[in-house]
């Protein structure tokens, strides 16, 4: 049953110098949802939780609040120790909502910087990640710098590991927006967009040509009702329909395949594999990675590989597209998809040795040595082993894992909320502020900082308490 719709006055909303009045279009959901749900949104009587959801581009920002609400609009600012203060083009003055009821903000927008080519990532112990470039590290911290929050001091008990050089990876397709851009069939309108997902009921296929280069990775996640019935065409140069010369990634039921298609004609390619219930599961973050020197496809299922198939002959693909096509038998929803250049490096989600009491350097060539990574500077390692130390260019290491025996971990804050980053990673302080410019905020891991807010995508509060996470949307309701 879907939620009915009414157009009604809020009553007094307290803002600015005095009242105002404003007409916003209220969503009320059926009554079974309204007692599960419980009241969300903190505004003064007789107001009600609001929210006009434009389907399509997104161009705002989000609340999310603790029933699921959500409410677009423009985030003016965040005071811990009051509330939100939230722009809505039907409000003539800021509205505030009580922090305590909202969950997520989501925030649109570029970076107004980017981490140079070549940077690095700095995973800490907490969980959080930072980019930038490596100015030092010695015995007691890291020095990085970045271009969201100038020269960061990070204490070296709290790193996890670093990948001192990483290459710059094109995006492809960062997240699904809308159908514009993508190409369907004349009359066919099986695929539609809803609330930041493609789904599909009936039989059809919707194609995009994302120019892709000679390695390519893609992630998204894929929920079904029923049974999975999902085919992929990769490197396609036919987006009107399957039969083109490319790669034909085919899911049913328990089983996938891979296909080699030239024209019409489509034959399988090495062996299929059976996932164990997976029609059973309903969802699974899917990863396929296609290495065109190589002829290879490799699929990896909730983060472990399933399968890898090597093409024997020419690489099939004759195109730079990628399409989805669906064969009706049932719901499907296809979420969160990114479509990035690869690195070719494969993580196969296999278990991985752990710093005990020494730290670990892992070379390009996959060699590995242990012992104590004494510093870094002008772009060069010097780590001691027990036969020599060690003076290698950083571009040399692919990763080194620091040593857990004497590791710290950030103590948790009231106050702490987790900024994520556009290009990845984030940072999880106790929130001082957050204002149309800058996030201010403190933690153990480097003391006070002042971030540029552009850098962030997101901003999840009450990261603590399992009951304050947003209430899943109903992803079927289409």
């Amino acid at each position: 049953m879907k939620a009915d719709r009414m157009i009604q006055w809020l009553g007094v909303l307290m803002v600015g110098a005095g009242p105002v009045m404003a007409e916003i279009e209220i969503v009320i959901p059926p009554v079974a949802q309204v007692q599960r749900r419980g009241v969300g949104i903190n505004v003064p009587p007789p107001a009600a939780a609001a929210s006009r959801v434009m389907p399509g581009v997104v161009t705002s920002d989000t609340l999310l609040f603790r029933n699921g609400d959500m409410l677009r609009g423009s985030l003016l600012s965040v005071l811990p120790e009051s509330a939100v203060r939230w722009s809505h083009p039907d409000a003539k003055q800021p509205i505030e909502f009580a922090l305590t009821n909202v969950v997520q903000i989501k925030l649109v927008g570029k970076p107004a910087g980017t981490t140079k080519e070549g940077g690095a990532i700095v995973r800490l112990t907490n969980g959080d990640e930072l980019r930038g470039e490596i100015v030092s590290l010695d015995a007691e911290k890291l020095t990085l710098a970045t271009w969201y929050a100038g020269q960061v001091q990070i204490q070296r008990t709290m790193l996890q590991s670093i990948v001192p050089q990483t290459a710059t990876r094109a995006t492809l397709l960062a997240e699904l927006t809308g159908t514009d851009g993508w190409v369907r069939p004349q009359g066919d309108n099986a695929w539609t967009y809803r609330n930041g997902a493609f789904v599909s009921a009936t039989a059809g296929s919707i194609g995009r040509d994302l120019k892709m280069g000679d390695r390519m990775r893609m992630d998204f996640d894929l929920s079904w009702r029923n049974f999975p019935y999902l085919q992929v065409g990769l490197y396609t140069d036919n987006l009107e329909n399957l039969y083109g010369n490319s790669y034909m990634l085919q899911i049913s039921g328990n089983t996938v395949y891979l296909q080699r298609g030239r024209a019409r004609n489509f034959n399988n390619l090495g062996g299929s594999v059976n996932l164990e219930n997976f029609q059973q599961r309903g969802r699974a973050k899917l990863t396929v990675l296609v290495d065109k020197p190589k002829r290879s496809v490799t699929l990896l299922v909730d983060g472990v590989m399933a399968k890898q198939w090597v093409d024997p002959a020419e690489f099939a693909g004759g195109g730079t597209g990628l399409m989805f096509q669906s064969q009706g038998q049932g719901p499907m929803r296809l979420a969160n998809l990114a479509v990035t250049d690869w690195d070719g490096e494969l993580d196969t989600g296999g278990s991985k040795a752990t710093a005990k009491q020494e730290d670990i350097i892992r070379f390009v060539n996959n060699d590995k040595v242990s012992g104590q990574l004494k510093s870094i500077a002008n772009k060069l390692i010097s780590f001691g082993t027990a036969f020599a130390t060690l003076d290698i260019p950083a571009e040399r290491a692919v990763e080194i894992e620091f040593a857990t025996e004497k590791a710290e971990r950030a103590r948790r804050q009231t106050q702490d909320v987790r900024a994520v980053f556009h290009d990845g990673g984030g940072v999880t302080v106790a929130l001082e502020k957050l204002d149309d410019q800058s996030l201010v905020g403190t933690s153990e891991n480097f003391g006070k900082r002042t971030f540029a807010r552009s850098a962030f995508r997101e901003l999840r509060i009450h990261i603590y308490d399992e009951t304050a996470q947003p209430a899943k949307e109903d992803e079927w309701d289409f």
